[in-house]
């Protein structure tokens, strides 16, 4: 919720989530290895280390993974219950959580790790959805 409401939306953390998820779908019954870790950086170094994410996107998704849950940490600790607002105390807090020097630029990091992965989940499905078609599965 709020504005580093990081969980929802375009290029968020359920987008990553489900990027996931549908990567262990398509793969486990070749490769049961990626279904033992426990915990979102588990799992990307399994599927990166079983090749079904590039270098690239491995290291995107886990470092907007990690942005992402310093944001969601520290704006669970600082957001006031009614409200989408900082404490004026907290900014700081937040800032140093993810080493932003300002708020301008954090908005900025944030809209580019949702860009970022947005197009990487949209790589990686065009991928599944290449890879379902051409065994007849689906």
């Amino acid at each position: 919720r709020g504005p580093l409401d990081v969980k929802n939306g375009v290029g968020g953390l359920i987008e990553i989530e489900f990027l996931v998820q549908a990567l262990i779908l398509a793969y486990a019954a070749d490769c049961p290895a990626i279904i033992a870790p426990r915990g979102l950086v588990a799992t990307l170094e399994k599927l990166h280390a079983a090749d079904l994410l590039s270098r690239g996107d491995y290291e995107l998704l886990l470092e907007a993974g990690s942005y992402y849950g310093a944001l969601r940490q520290i704006s669970g600790l600082c957001l006031e219950r009614d409200s989408d607002a900082i404490g004026q105390g907290a900014t700081e807090m937040v800032l140093n959580a993810v080493q932003a020097p300002d708020a301008a630029r954090l908005q900025a990091q944030l809209e580019q790790f949702r860009e970022d992965v947005s197009a990487a989940s949209t790589r990686v499905m065009a991928a599944l959805r290449r890879i379902d078609g051409s065994t007849g599965a689906g």
